[in-house]
C-alpha cells in the first residue's frame, strides 16, 4: 500500500508539472508593503477538469475556484509555494517560459525586496538562453535512463496542449507551443516520430502526427498511465479509430 501511495504521489506531481507547463503560471506580484507569490493552473471549467484539479489539491495542497467559464487551482500560501518550488528542483518544469518565472520567484524569495523586483521584473528573460541550454541539458539525462520523469510530464502537458482529432476519417494528434521548438523535437524523437516541425510565426511551433503506427505508440502510453481530465474523453474517441 505505502509503495503504491508513493507511484500515485510521484504520479500526480509529474502530471500537475506537465500541467504547469502547459496551461500554468508562476507570478510575482506587489502591494504597496510586500511582495506577492502565486501558482496558478486554469482550465475551461468541467466535472473532468475539476476531478483532475482536486486530486493535485489533495497532494499539493492550495484551492480551487471556478470563475465564469474556468476552473482555477490556486496556491498563495508561503510554506505551500515553498513545498512546490522543493518539487520543482526534483522534477522541473521543462518550458523555458515556466523556467524563468520559477527562477524569478525564486530570487524574490531570495532578496524580498520590492525595489528589488521593480527593478528586475523586465530583465526576467535576459537569462532565458541559459535556461534552455540546462532544460535541454535534464532532457538527455532522462533520455540515457529511460524517461521516467518526462513519460509522466508529458501526459500533464497533452492534457492541455494535445488534441485528438479527425480529418477525412484519418486521425491526427497535434500539439503546440510558443518558443521552445526543442520540446516538440524531444516529444517526436521519444515517440520514434519522422515529423517536421512547422513553424507558424509568432515563435508558435506545431507538431502534426499523422503516421499510425506513431500513434498506436502514443495511445498505448497514454492507456497506460491515463489522461485525468476532459481531454481523456477526446482521446476515447480518437483511439476508437486506431486500434
Amino acid at each position: 500500500k505505502s509503495k503504491y501511495h508513493l507511484r500515485y504521489k510521484e504520479y500526480i506531481i509529474l502530471y500537475w508539472v506537465g500541467l504547469l507547463d502547459g496551461a500554468g503560471n508562476i507570478q510575482v506580484n506587489h502591494t504597496n508593503s510586500k511582495l506577492l507569490y502565486r501558482f496558478i493552473i486554469r482550465l475551461n471549467y468541467n466535472i473532468l477538469n475539476l476531478y483532475m484539479l482536486t486530486l493535485i489539491q489533495h497532494i499539493l495542497k492550495g484551492h480551487i475556484y471556478i470563475k465564469h467559464n474556468n476552473i482555477n487551482w490556486v496556491v498563495n500560501n508561503k510554506d505551500e509555494i515553498m513545498n512546490l518550488i522543493r518539487i520543482l528542483d526534483k522534477y522541473p518544469v521543462l518550458t523555458t517560459a515556466r523556467r524563468t518565472q520559477l527562477e524569478f520567484m525564486k530570487a524574490n524569495i531570495k532578496y524580498d525586496n520590492i525595489n528589488w523586483y521593480l527593478s528586475n521584473r523586465n530583465l526576467k528573460y535576459n537569462n532565458i538562453d541559459i535556461y534552455k541550454s540546462n532544460i535541454i541539458k535534464y532532457l538527455n539525462q532522462e533520455r540515457d535512463i529511460q524517461y521516467p520523469h518526462f513519460k509522466l510530464w508529458l501526459l500533464g502537458f497533452i492534457e492541455c496542449q494535445g488534441t485528438f482529432n479527425i480529418h477525412h476519417k484519418d486521425p491526427i494528434f497535434k500539439i503546440g507551443l510558443y518558443n521552445d521548438k526543442y520540446l516538440l523535437g524531444y516529444i517526436n524523437d521519444w515517440l520514434i516520430g519522422k515529423n517536421k516541425i512547422k513553424s507558424k510565426g509568432n515563435e508558435l511551433y506545431i507538431l502534426e502526427i499523422y503516421n499510425k503506427s506513431v500513434l498506436v505508440r502514443l495511445a498505448d502510453h497514454i492507456s497506460t498511465y491515463g489522461l485525468l481530465g476532459h481531454n481523456s474523453i477526446h482521446f476515447i474517441n480518437f483511439v476508437n479509430l486506431i486500434k
